[in-house]
């Protein structure tokens, strides 16, 4: 549990920005649970089911799978029980499974050269200085804006609660009363409008509002559903969502950076 708590923790900084501490503690009920209840019971009540005689089986099973819920769940509920962490960006990720990777499977003395990966990893975290100024999902359904209170503001307001948390922790942010939009973002039914130094990034959600948008803005994102030419080479679109996921988009005083994982 140990070491595959080490080696998956990268990756949980990654997606979650956070990791816990108490897993291997909840390990120790759980995988006996797992190991000696529910798995071999289950093999039971298949072998079982051709006869009409799983039913028995299939309710202790049950019994043992709400236990083990129960235990994943009290275990979270420990306030100790993960704490935030930095959140590993694409680049780092990259570099230290590639480390981890040539410390498992290379031999002998190169092994050692695991550290040079290891280390570029944690250098590309240090150099990502700017903080993305607005989050979108894959979806295009769910936007969060960094305000000037350095608080996320989620448009629209009845985001999903897990997204919600993810982002905050992300942001080393607690959980908290969301923000309402007021003047910066500003959002109504037909987009939102988020300036900062000298740029104007907007979402457009209606038609009607996307010419104008693409007339004054810096950079939009066009989730309307149509097209217009002078979006050309400055819009993120519901396609380039759905291929490359959750886009961050950072507003720096010489220009608008916009990355995916």
């Amino acid at each position: 549990s140990i070491i595959a708590g080490l080696a998956t923790a990268p990756y949980i900084m990654h997606h979650f920005g956070h990791v816990s501490t108490l897993g291997l503690f909840a390990n120790l009920f759980a995988i006996p649970l797992m190991c000696f209840v529910i798995m071999p019971i289950g093999i039971i009540a298949l072998t079982l089911m051709p006869l009409g005689l799983a039913t028995y089986p299939l309710k202790i099973m049950a019994i043992a799978c709400n236990a083990l819920y129960d235990i994943a769940a009290y275990t979270a509920s420990i306030p100790i029980s993960h704490i935030n962490a930095i959140s590993l960006n694409f680049q780092s990720t990259s570099f230290i499974t590639i480390a981890l990777l040539w410390l498992c499977l290379w031999q002998g003395n190169a092994r050692k050269l695991f550290i040079i990966p290891l280390l570029a990893g944690l250098l590309c975290r240090l150099i990502q200085t700017h903080t993305p100024d607005i989050l979108i999902n894959q979806h295009g359904n769910t936007i969060a804006f960094l305000t000037d209170t350095h608080q996320l503001a989620f448009y629209p307001n009845d985001a999903s609660h897990y997204l919600k948390r993810k982002w905050l922790y992300s942001y080393h942010l607690p959980e908290a009363t969301y923000p309402v939009l007021t003047s910066n973002p500003s959002c109504d039914p037909f987009g939102c409008l988020y300036q900062k130094h000298q740029f104007t990034v907007a979402i457009s959600l209606h038609p009607t509002a996307l010419h104008q948008d693409c007339q004054q803005a810096h950079y939009i994102i066009n989730l309307s559903g149509h097209h217009d030419p002078l979006c050309l080479g400055k819009q993120l679109t519901p396609y380039q969502l759905w291929k490359h996921g959750t886009h961050a988009i950072t507003i720096e005083e010489h220009g608008i950076k916009t990355q995916h994982p």
